[in-house]
């Protein structure tokens, strides 16, 4: 299957969830971008599954993934970083074009979960306030961007998170990993009862 048949491939966005033929490498001259620090796994697999007309699954475990507190992913980032990131995921719109089931896939993943979950609770912890306010306005204009060429409803749903976000910031006497953490619960919570709600209209 290609990843336009089955474009929940977008959502795993690291490299070590392929296994890639060295000459398919070669052949379509995909290589990582060593001008992006955060996000470059993204990037490439955009490329990688854009140019890809079969893909095959294999329901076994290939991979044991160790965590390393000296990895990028699990220390502290800089704005830059962060802009990075968000650089690489929309460099996901050139890969794939008019694709539109793909795009729409990585997008609502992005909008729904990623940004508030991952992005937004490292903000609180990484970056100063002037930083994170800054980047929220960054994410945003981003969203609004791809809300706008999509047509999808998630991005008033982002706005009223991102405000939820701004308050957090403006938390006095609060540590930044302290406030990570309450948000990262708050959402945890946020997120369990949106999902007994639509399991309770599923069943009304």
């Amino acid at each position: 299957r290609t990843s336009q048949q089955n474009p929940e491939l977008c959502e795993f966005r690291s490299v070590f969830c392929f296994l890639i033929r060295r000459a398919f490498l070669l052949e379509n001259q995909l290589k990582f971008n060593p001008d992006i620090s955060v996000g470059e796994d993204t990037e490439f697999l955009g490329s990688l599954l854009s140019c890809a007309s079969k893909i095959s699954s294999i329901n076994s475990l290939g991979y044991r993934y160790r965590r390393d507190n000296l990895s990028m992913m699990r220390s502290q980032w800089t704005e830059a970083e962060f802009l990075s990131e968000d650089k690489a995921f929309m460099s996901l719109f050139d890969a794939f074009g008019d694709c539109t089931s793909v795009l729409l896939t990585a997008a609502r993943f992005r909008i729904n979960e990623y940004l508030p979950f991952k992005i937004c609770s490292r903000l609180l912890s990484d970056v100063s306030q002037s930083q994170a306010l800054s980047l929220i306005d960054h994410y945003e204009d981003s969203v609004k961007a791809i809300s706008v060429r999509l047509e999808l409803p998630e991005a008033g749903l982002f706005e009223l998170k991102m405000r939820v976000l701004r308050l957090f910031l403006g938390l006095p006497l609060l540590s930044g990993s302290i406030k990570s953490k309450v948000y990262l619960c708050i959402f945890a919570f946020y997120r369990l009862v949106l999902r007994y709600s639509h399991l309770a209209l599923f069943y009304v």
